[in-house]
């Protein structure tokens, strides 16, 4: 069947781990919606395109199982009063005062050109303070654009907070450089990284590739809990998986 797809704005965050969460959402259309899948990373606030399918929990009823997601930038001033109160330090007040300051249409741009000096105007963020919150701030920016860069590529923005608390500021670099290197250093599913590398034009037969996907039929193998894997079996588990020779 194909994908169902909605437009909504997050109104609650009910439950969130590393990679799964369970949101109350509002469309478009005015219908509340309970939202599941990996949106861990979804703050309330976000404008969200996202699809799926429409399951019914026994226990919780009807909800959207979300299998793809784009997040759109905030807009409207409730929208950006709740991406700035993730802010550390920043909270409910300070980012009621960033928004009269500045305006809902021009805050995040005047924290993006110098976090700095923006965020130490706001009432409580002293010295001992501003250097957790710009952290914050960057820290933020920098998922905000490697969730975009995913996106962009057509692969699911899950993982993008494990990949920047893995690679940090260089996380898009480092991703375009060498995408498979995430599976081992951000625990990012094999899967992901050969759909970002096909995406970003790594050839089928490329090394790297062929590389990763003998190292991921190993840790395949190991969890089905082998101790050790002939030579000839680890490369017909790769080849199928690879689809290469």
């Amino acid at each position: 069947m194909p994908m169902q797809t909605l437009a909504v704005e997050v109104m609650a965050v009910r439950f969130a781990d590393e990679d799964f969460a369970v949101l109350a959402a509002l469309t478009d259309e005015g219908e509340e919606v309970t939202l599941t899948g990996p949106l861990a990373h979804v703050h309330r606030g976000e404008a969200l395109d996202v699809g799926g399918e429409w399951r019914t929990h026994p226990r919780h009823g009807r909800q959207f199982h979300v299998e793809r997601v784009r997040a759109r930038p905030p807009v409207g001033e409730d929208a950006v009063l709740a991406y700035l109160q993730t802010v550390k330090h920043v909270g409910p007040r300070g980012a009621e005062f960033l928004v009269a300051r500045f305006g809902a249409e021009r805050v995040l741009d005047e924290i993006d050109r110098d976090p700095e000096r923006t965020l130490s105007s706001v009432p409580g963020i002293g010295p001992r303070k501003l250097a957790a919150a710009v952290r914050s701030w960057r820290q933020q920016a920098t998922t905000r654009a490697v969730r975009l860069f995913l996106e962009e590529h057509g692969v699911p923005a899950a993982p993008a907070a494990r990949i920047v608390k893995a690679f940090g500021a260089e996380a898009i670099e480092r991703l375009t450089a060498d995408p498979y290197g995430a599976t081992s250093e951000a625990g990012i599913g094999f899967a992901t990284a050969d759909a970002l590398a096909r995406a970003l034009g790594v050839p089928p037969d490329s090394p790297g590739r062929l590389d990763a996907g003998l190292l991921h039929a190993l840790r395949l193998a190991e969890d089905d809990g082998h101790c050790h894997l002939p030579r000839a079996e680890r490369e017909q588990r790769a080849a199928r998986l690879l689809d290469a020779d």
